[in-house]
């Protein structure tokens, strides 16, 4: 009986640890996705912006 409930006491800390390290990896993996996006976002803006700029220089 006591080597049951010490049993039962390691799976639950065993399963809130991965809970911990599931939700850990979640929140970084947003945080990627989040930036992957605004540079996919940004990227062409910003390269036609230069590129434009580029060009006003050359006619000059």
């Amino acid at each position: 009986m006591i080597l049951n409930k010490t049993l039962n006491s390691n799976k639950k800390k065993l399963s809130s640890q991965l809970d911990l390290k599931t939700k850990k990896k979640y929140k970084i993996n947003r945080k990627d996705n989040d930036v992957n996006k605004g540079v996919k976002f940004l990227f062409p803006i910003v390269s036609t912006m230069t590129g434009a700029a580029y060009r006003i220089e050359n006619l000059k």
